[in-house]
């Protein structure tokens, strides 16, 4: 039987890089080419290089990382017990638990077969007996255990489920000590091979069993222990004490007596353990004394001798410590009663020094113990030799180095010379002079030379006579004799031992520095350079090259060799210099001044520049000189050579002539002395870190793409290279240096870097991967970054990660790609960064998304300093303060607020000739400072003593709280000065956003002239508040430069914010504020400086200003004259209102201008939709007037709701607000508080925001807007006058009920039999409920009369059979039926069928043949109340609608032939039945336009030919085409479809009400606990001018007809053969309805979609709709934020459609919008057509989610003449197009697949298809003029559509694009070209 094998466990690299990082063992066998698993492995196997003149043998080393097993397996027997042909029983009473394989030999025969099922045994461990079975609670009993099966090495004890330790084990037996245990009985198991065996008796814990200490006492040398039980076996108990055995003399089982140890002084614990039950407690304690009695010798040398103390009571296992002169003296021997020590060498302060001896005891039990010998030892002068100098100072570690000492007090003789505890041999000697020669001392180090006169003791050393043995590089004897490593060979300089590089290497593969410590030598005489693949730091090693103290003043050079395609070691990648556990000390020669600025301008050809610093720079080291430009003039950034320096340092000479201007212009602006110098700062050190780079590129030269650049916020770069001049190639794959330990925060690594040259690094395309990187390091006190030059790098170049504590000063960086100083995660705090020059700090698309827009100094905790730092030339931004919520990275989760710490401080930076911001303050999560680093209590951020000059703008404050720029000086930036676009907060420094004490210039003499583009000096916010204080503003005339503006960034109109203006200066500024809009900012000018009076206000001039206090069209305010300004002054108080346009009600207002209204005038105001944040109107109003609020085109609205805001309002500011109705309302609510309904208006004073009252002659309701009451919750909010924000919850309700509660239904005959009555029969009134129509008193009844209202009880049929009077209300509970005799006209303002029946015509067989025409009349300012939830002019049917006209063979068909304009006849492709004559037909738009589809009358019917009563206007496609393979047949025809029916539903027209339409509601309703269910069967009905437009919400649908909440009834329902004949709204309308069918029907002009589903499994087939309006621009209007998208066919809220046969033809947006069948089901989509769209087919809804692995199908559609695309799909699921047709459409097919979003790094595998297709570009029927041809609605989307970029032609299929997130809106193609590859596929 063979155990299995023992696996491989490696630790191998986590031995190298800690536990955290455990790597496959590939790394090892790639990197060194051997075949070994681990470091270990190949070191022994010697592909390692060991430096250091100590080796152990390969065969001497062993592995610290458990191995596989490789001994021989051997088999196990197992004795025959019985044996017979069939079975055998053997004897297994050795064999350990565990699985075996079972095999049976047969002599002479071989082995048995075994079956599978029987060829593994497994052997369970079993436990038969514990001895003892009982034992003390306090443990240490030893338990013996006898069974079977414990496999050596695998076994284990608990007790109790305590581990049981194992003392000794064999397969039948184990001993163990008990744990301690309360009393009781427990469980024993034990554990082998990892099967439980259990004990089947118990072990029990017992106190009976427990010795018990009392008392113990010393008398003399013995120990006495007095207790009970003390020896429960009998046995001789144990006595310990310290741990130490005291031997018994006597006992009993109360006491016991002991020889007492040899134990150092101080107290132990005292404990006794029988040797079979165990121990008792242990919390007696025993004391011995500590004693010292004497020194030998008493006297000695200053320099150390060795003394031994006498005494007793010292620690035998050596724990004593002996300390004279309150210095260690060092232990060499200790005893029980002396100790032998090496005095220590000591500060002679005189001639003699008396010395205690101080023996300290550890604290054994109790504190240390401590004995004294006063002034038992004697430091003299005269005995202390000096040793005062060593020549030479090093040698090797192999010895045979003759060494000279040099001293006073020597011997003649005798002497003996120890350097490192090597013996220096003595080879000459005198009183003042030694000679030795070293021995050897392996690993070497730095050591005192220790001189030991005879009768003296030790010398004393001079500080700094040391004597370093050291392992030179270049020395064999430091490689064992062998040769110096060579090109490709891995070297490890291992602990203890310390290797001078004293010259250049070839390139290593790697060089490990475990625990040793390479230098460079400080002595070399010509330049060193270090060349390897890979340098790694651990265990404590250490790389030097100079130090703080001796900076290296010769040169070297790190350099790093590799490419992307080298093996990346864990963690640190390739081509790196790493540090996971040491030191790297990298010390040049000091630069003084790193860089300075020019003192005079440089200009093109010069060669001499004239500095402001004297520097000490050198001939032949490179300097960059920084652009000056303007902020494209990032390629002006100039790379130069030094020829010469003068004397004084302050000229500098190049070799090469300038190519561009640069500035050194000192300036006065507003009484500041302001300087704007280019910068010079010096790239060249004598220590140099640099990647080689690929000799692939050598000799590359990237030429300039050509195009303009622009670092805009939405620009794209025209290529990838050469945007700023010719650049060399590279493969970007530089030099990395990362210092990243195992254990952050234990400081066990520590970087030291000062005057090094770091060039050719980082590494593009890689993250992690910089030139210079500090990765979570934890908080340093030992690590710093100064005086460096970082550049032409790769990716980025200093980066602070989760590092806090560093300094990082005085560097040039310069050519960077991505940001230059970086802080990653948002934990990096207290870093200081100071006195850096970042120039050309460029973008980069091989990085991250933030690289694309870097910064030269990109900080995300503001908990850091920034101080006496430039940014120059750089593509993007100078400073970045991008301060998230939480850290993220690997900190993420850790407890830091990045955007709620405190600056810990920002001054004295500048920043200039940047392409975007010099400041920028940004970040998703805004920046709202605290206290503390994650307080709650608001705080100031200032940023001060900052200069910007010649970016986009200065500096840019995103989204805030109270943040202040303070003294900043900006001047001729292009856009803006100082912006901020949301800040928050009070008014003024202490508590608000603000720019105080600043100094903004529009001009200087940077740019002499006027503005060519606007420019603003200071922005203001976009809402909130902003002070600007103390500021002066300078040259701010001519062109369009202004001094102030508002609305920060805004696009979209908005009110801005309220900015409270003091102490401003206006120098040559006439131009003060521009507006962009009405209802933007309110400017309060304090003092008067801004508008001449003090408390005035500035607003932008506007309808509702009062003439008489304001000043309009002032021209200082009227920058923009199409927007000018008003003065108004004090007192007027300026408020803003936002009305929340996702809360508005009915949806359809969401496009509507909002208009407000008083006594002076009115003011308009669109909504502002950016599709990015919720879409709102906003204005500015003033306190304490009346305004009427109202949207455009909704006069016949009643029921409005809406949530606003009103804002800075103070205690005492009022308005009203009035809206107007067309009827009497119901219901209102104003606040989500229950307020009150004044008989008159509120009061001012005394009533509460949102009390309100109705006029009901008016119908005008008003409300108030205010602040708090004094002491109501929310008036503790008025702070600094900024005042507070009061809601406004507007609710409006017309109510078809009193109190809009429904009433209980008129009281109804019960279970009256079923009758039919005839209308003609004044009887039949009689049976009516008294109180309506035709019975309005008891016992008087006669026909009805125009305007009444009529019951039709249940149990009753009503027959029609004359002619009936205008009605009011008719309500159906019963049965109303027109009789087939004659024509009839119905006429009523309102139906409603609540369980009844209306019928004309009983089914499809049976349909109604003469003329019936249902009026529905009223007006929109009806205002009597409506019956059960039915609006006016509307039939509401809770019961059953069978209306069922005559039917037609088809309703519609298409064109035959192609009708010319002028055409008076018609070809179709199929003949009609004469029944269209004398009918009103469409002829559907083959055109640009929907609305060319044309309404004829026919005149006459000869089969396939109609006669029309007029020509046509347009033409109308009738053709058939051919493709040129012959294969392919399509059509491109127009329609034709019948409008009249015989049974028409009309809404009465009105002149003043023309959108106001009839509507027909099929719906439930609950009334006195009855539920009525509406059902419709309708066949060959026109509904003509119905639906009420504006009425779009799921609640209030006022559609033609519109099926609501019937669920699975619907089914019941069908709309067969109608015709929707002009309507003002969707015609056919289904919510959460399933099962219902519309077939054959035929609908013309509707305002929206035409048929909308909401449900599920709907029926759609053969269905004609034409002229689809959009809402937007629907009767003259233009509604530039609606976004809508409609359709012919809305269906993508409805899910298992059937779709047969239907055709949009003229849609002003989409023909079919979906939302795609599930391509796993059976299409139920076949033969449906658009033509003449927008979009022929649309699947989209932005943004939606679901299933990633889901797909969605488009099947069987034919589109022609889509204007932008014949099928647009964007979905989040894999898409397939399929057995699809486009013909002449712009574009053919869009697939746009999204997500998942591309930060949560999670991979779909997600597809798009299209197939079975074809795309026709060009049909014979194109022509350009119809390419041309765009409809008004495609010029209203042209900016978002695809197309819109495109110049001629037609693409087929767009390759599908794979993007990370849904577009929220279609996106338009840029610059006349399609941003993604397409196929033109063309027939």
């Amino acid at each position: 039987m063979a155990t299995e094998e023992e696996g491989l466990g490696s630790g191998d690299v986590s031995e190298l890089f800690g536990a955290d990082l455990e790597s496959s063992s590939d790394f090892w066998r790639s990197v060194t080419g051997t075949h070994t698993a681990s470091f270990e492995e190949n070191m022994a196997r010697g592909a390692w290089r060991v430096a250091g003149s100590t080796r152990v043998k390969g065969g001497e080393r062993t592995s610290r990382i458990k191995r596989q097993a490789r001994e021989e397996v051997h088999s196990l027997m197992c004795k025959i017990i019985l044996l017979s042909d069939t079975s055998i029983v053997c004897d297994t009473s050795h064999v350990a638990a565990g699985h075996y394989e079972v095999s049976v030999g047969v002599e002479s025969v071989g082995n048995a077969l075994t079956h599978e099922d029987a060829a593994l045994v497994t052997f369970v461990p079993l436990v038969d007996s514990l001895t003892p079975e009982q034992g003390s609670v306090h443990g240490e009993s030893l338990l013996t255990i006898t069974g079977a099966g414990f496999s050596p090495g695998e076994v284990a004890v608990a007790v109790g489920g305590v581990a049981c330790p194992l003392e000794s084990h064999s397969e039948t037996s184990l001993t163990c000590r008990t744990p301690a245990h309360s009393e009781g009985l427990t469980d024993v198991v034990v554990t082998s091979a990892g099967m439980d065996a259990r004990a089947a008796s118990r072990y029990a814990y017992t106190v009976a069993k427990t010795p018990v200490l009392r008392r113990v006492k010393l008398q003399k040398r013995t120990l006495r222990v007095d207790g009970e039980g003390l020896s429960p076996s009998g046995d001789a108990p144990e006595v310990l004490v310290g741990g130490v055995t005291c031997p018994v003399n006597s006992y009993d089982n109360n006491y016991i007596t002991c020889q007492y140890p040899q134990i150092g002084g101080g107290s132990h614990l005292v404990q006794v353990r029988d040797p079979v039950y165990g121990s008792s407690n242990s919390d007696l304690k025993i004391t011995f004394d500590l004693v010292v009695t004497d020194i030998s010798p008493e006297q000695g040398s200053f320099g150390g001798a060795e003394v031994t103390v006498r005494g007793r009571g010292f620690d035998p296992e050596g724990g004593t410590d002996v300390n004279i002169c309150g210095q260690k003296c060092d232990v060499t021997s200790s005893t029980f009663t002396a100790i032998t020590c090496m005095t220590p060498s000591n500060v002679q302060g005189g001639d003699e020094e008396e010395c205690d001896v101080v023996v300290r005891n550890p604290p054994f039990a109790g504190t240390p113990s401590e004995a004294t010998l006063p002034k038992g030892f004697v430091m003299r002068a005269a005995l202390t030799p000096f040793v005062s100098a060593v020549s030479p100072r090093r040698g090797g570690t192999a010895g045979g180095t003759r060494v000279t000492v040099v001293g006073t007090g020597f011997g003649d003789s005798g002497n003996t010379v120890i350097i490192g505890g090597a013996s220096c041999l003595v080879a000459e000697e005198n009183v003042t002079s030694i000679t030795c020669v070293t021995e050897a001392l392996p690993g070497g180090g730095t050591f005192p030379v220790h001189v030991s006169v005879p009768g003296l003791g030790l010398a004393k050393v001079a500080e700094g006579s040391h004597y370093s043995y050291v392992d030179l590089w270049s020395s064999r004897f430091t490689w064992g004799g062998e040769a110096v490593p060579s090109e490709g060979q891995l070297v490890v300089v291992e602990k203890g031992h310390t290797v001078y590089l004293d010259q250049s290497t070839e390139v290593l593969k790697m060089l490990l520095i475990k625990g040793g410590h390479l230098l460079v030598d400080p002595e070399a005489t010509s330049e060193v350079v270090l060349r390897a693949e890979y340098i790694l730091v651990v265990d404590g090693g250490a790389l030097s090259i100079g130090s703080e103290e001796d900076p290296f003043e010769g040169r070297a050079t790190i350099e790093l060799h590799g490419n992307a395609r080298s093996i990346q070691l864990p963690v640190f990648g390739a081509k790196v210099l790493a540090v996971r556990n040491g030191t790297l000390d990298l010390h040049g020669a000091p630069v003084s001044v790193p860089w300075t600025r020019l003192a005079s301008p440089a200009a093109p050809g010069d060669r001499v520049l004239r500095l402001e610093t004297p520097v000490a720079w050198r001939p032949g080291d490179s300097l960059v000189l920084a652009s000056t430009e303007r902020r494209f003039s990032t390629n002006e950034n100039e790379q130069l050579t030094i020829a010469s320096v003068s004397g004084d340092g302050l000229t500098v000479t190049v070799t090469e002539p300038l190519r561009h201007h640069h500035v050194a212009l000192r300036q006065t602006l507003g009484g500041r002395v302001v300087d704007t110098r280019a910068e010079v700062g010096l790239l060249s050190r004598n220590v140099r870190i640099r990647g080689v780079m690929s000799a692939d590129f050598a000799g590359d030269v990237i030429e300039p793409c050509g195009g303009k650049w622009s670092p805009g916020q939405f620009s794209t770069a025209p290529c990838f290279n050469g945007n700023f001049g010719a650049e060399l190639g590279s493969d970007m794959f530089g030099a990395t240096v990362m210092l990243a330990p195992e254990r952050p925060g234990e400081e066990i690594v520590a970087a030291r870097i000062q005057h090094v040259e770091i060039s050719q690094a980082g590494q593009a395309y890689q993250i992690g991967r910089y030139p210079l990187h500090f990765h979570m390091l934890g908080r340093v006190h030992r690590s710093y970054v100064r005086g460096c030059s970082v550049h032409h790098t790769y990716n980025r170049a200093i980066t602070v990660h989760a590092t806090s504590g560093l300094t990082v000063g005085s560097n040039v960086l310069f050519n960077t790609f991505g940001h230059a100083i970086f802080t990653e995660d948002g934990n990096e705090e207290d870093n200081v960064f100071e006195y850096n020059l970042a120039v050309f700090t460029r973008l980069s698309s091989s990085l991250l998304t933030a690289d694309l827009t870097p910064a030269s100094f990109w900080i995300v905790n503001p908990n850091n300093l920034v101080r006496h730092n430039a940014a120059a030339g750089g593509t993007h931004f100078g400073f970045w303060y991008r301060l998230e919520s939480s850290p993220s990275g690997p900190s993420a989760g850790s407890d830091h607020c990045p955007n709620k710490a405190p600056v810990a401080g920002f001054y004295n930076n500048s920043a200039h000739s940047m392409g975007r911001y010099g400041l920028w303050v940004f970040s998703n999560d805004g920046y709202f400072p605290k206290t503390d680093k994650c307080g709650h209590e608001d705080t100031v951020a200032r940023w001060e003593n900052f200069t910007a000059w010649r970016c986009e703008r200065g500096a840019e404050v995103g989204t805030g709280g109270a943040l202040q720029f303070h003294n900043f000086v900006v001047l001729d930036n292009e856009k803006a000065g100082l912006e901020m676009i949301q800040v928050k907060g009070g008014f003024g420094m202490d508590d608000g956003p603000g720019v105080f004490n600043s100094l903004v210039v529009g001009r200087s003499a940077l740019s002499p002239g006027d503005c060519k583009r606007p420019s603003s000096g200071v922005v203001a916010p976009e809402e909130h508040v902003l002070t600007v204080a103390g500021t002066t503003f300078v040259n701010f005339a001519g062109g369009q430069c202004v001094a102030l503006s508002g609305c920060s960034q805004c696009t979209n109109i908005r009110a801005g914010s309220s900015v409270r203006v003091e102490g401003l200066t206006f120098i040559n500024s006439p131009n003060k504020i521009r507006f962009k809009w009405e209802h933007e900012t309110i400017w309060q000018d304090v003092d008067g400086s801004l508008s001449g009076s003090p408390d005035n206000v500035v607003v932008a001039d506007m309808g509702i200003l009062p003439p008489r206090r304001c000043r309009r069209k002032e021209p200082a305010f009227s920058v923009n004259p199409t927007v000018p300004g008003a003065v108004c002054r004090s007192p007027m108080k300026f408020l803003q209102i936002q009305i929340d346009g996702q809360t508005i009600q009915p949806p359809s207002l969401r496009t509507r201008d909002f208009i407000v209204s008083n006594r002076h005038g009115q003011t308009r105001i669109p909504l502002t939709d950016t599709r990015l944040s919720r879409p709102f109107w906003t204005a500015t109003v003033y306190a304490g007037d009346t305004y009427l609020w109202e949207f455009d085109y909704a006069s016949q609205l009643t029921n409005l709701s809406y949530r606003a805001t009103s804002s800075l309002i103070g205690p005492d500011d009022y308005f009203f607000v009035e809206h107007h109705f067309p009827q009497n309302m119901n219901f209102f609510r104003t606040t989500n508080e229950e307020r009150k309904m004044d008989d008159d208006l509120p009061d001012v004073t005394s009533s509460r925001h949102g009390d309100y009252h109705w006029d009901s002659d008016s119908h005008t309701v008003t409300y108030i807007v205010k602040g708090p009451l004094p002491g109501e919750v929310g008036s503790e909010f008025y702070l600094h006058d900024r005042g507070v924000s009061r809601i406004i919850d507007f609710k409006a309700q017309r109510c078809h009920f009193e109190n809009c509660v429904p009433p209980p239904p008129p009281s109804i005959p019960p279970n009256r039999p079923e009758s039919r009555q005839l209308w003609s029969d004044i009887e039949t009134w009689r049976e009516m409920p008294v109180g309506f129509g035709g019975h309005p008193i008891a016992d008087v009844y006669n026909l009805p009369e125009e305007n009444d209202d009529i019951i039709i009880p249940k149990g009753m049929t009503l027959i029609v059979d004359i002619t009936t009077p205008p009605l009011r209300r008719v309500v159906v509970y019963g049965t109303l039926e027109f009789k087939d005799t004659m024509d009839h006209v119905f006429q009523a303002e309102v139906i409603v069928i609540q369980g009844g029946s209306v019928i004309a015509g009983s089914s499809l067989e049976n349909p109604f043949t003469h003329k019936l025409h249902i009026i529905l009349r009223s007006s929109m300012n009806t205002s009597s109340d409506l019956p059960m939830g039915v609006s006016r002019k509307s039939i509401g049917v809770y019961g059953r609608l069978s209306l069922h006209g005559r039917p037609h063979t088809n309703t519609w068909t298409k064109l035959g032939a192609t009708a010319a304009p002028g055409d008076s006849q018609l070809t179709l492709a199929h003949p009609v039945d004469s029944s269209w004559q004398g009918k009103q037909v469409m002829v559907t738009s083959t055109s640009e336009e929907a609305n060319h589809t044309e309404i004829r009358t026919v005149t006459h019917v000869n089969g396939a030919v109609l006669t029309l009563d007029s020509p046509l206007t347009h033409q109308h496609l009738g053709e058939r085409h051919t493709a040129t393979d012959g294969n392919l047949e399509y059509d491109l025809k127009g329609e034709v479809g019948l409008l009249t029916r015989n049974i028409v539903i009309e809404g009465e027209v009105v002149a003043s009400e023309k959108h106001f339409g009839g509507s027909v509601r099929v719906a439930e309703l609950m009334a006195d606990g009855v539920v009525y269910r509406g059902q419709a069967q309708l066949s060959g009905v026109e509904w003509k001018h119905m639906g009420q437009e504006g009425f779009t919400g799921q609640q209030d649908p006022r559609f033609s007809l519109v099926f609501l909440g019937l669920g699975s009834r619907g089914a019941s329902s069908y709309v067969r053969q109608c015709s929707f004949n002009t309507n003002y709204n969707t015609a056919v309308g289904i919510f959460a309805s399933s099962g219902v069918t519309v077939e054959g029907c035929v609908v013309y002009q509707t305002v929206g979609s035409s048929i909308k589903d909401q449900g599920r499994g709907n029926i759609f087939r053969n269905n004609l709709v034409s002229v689809m309006l959009f809402p937007g621009t629907y009767d003259g209007r233009w509604e530039p934020q609606n976004r809508d998208w409609h359709a012919g066919f809305d269906l993508e809220e409805a899910s298992g459609t059937v779709l047969h046969g239907n055709v949009v033809a003229g849609s002003e947006q989409v023909g079919f919008r979906v939302y795609g069948e599930l391509c796993e089901y059976e299409s139920t989509w076949r033969g449906n057509e658009a033509h003449n769209v927008i979009f022929g087919v649309m699947l989209w809804r932005p943004g939606r989610e679901g299933p990633p692995e889901e797909c969605r199908r488009v099947r069987g559609f034919s589109v022609w003449r889509a204007q932008d695309t014949a099928f647009y799909m964007q979905h989040y699921a894999s898409l397939v197009l399929q057995e699809v047709i486009s013909v002449d459409s712009q574009v053919g097919v869009n697939q746009l697949v999204y997500g998942p979003p591309a930060l949560s790094h999670r991979h779909y595998p997600k597809t798009a298809t299209a197939r079975d297709s074809v795309f026709v570009g060009a049909s014979p029927s194109h022509s350009c003029q119809v390419q041309a041809s765009r409809s008004a609605v495609y010029e209203f989307f042209a900016g978002v559509l695809w197309s819109s970029g495109a110049v001629g032609g037609h693409a087929g299929v767009l390759f599908a694009s794979f993007i990370s997130k849904a577009n929220c809106e279609l996106s338009g193609v840029v610059g006349g070209a399609f941003s993604c590859l397409f196929v033109c596929l063309f027939v």
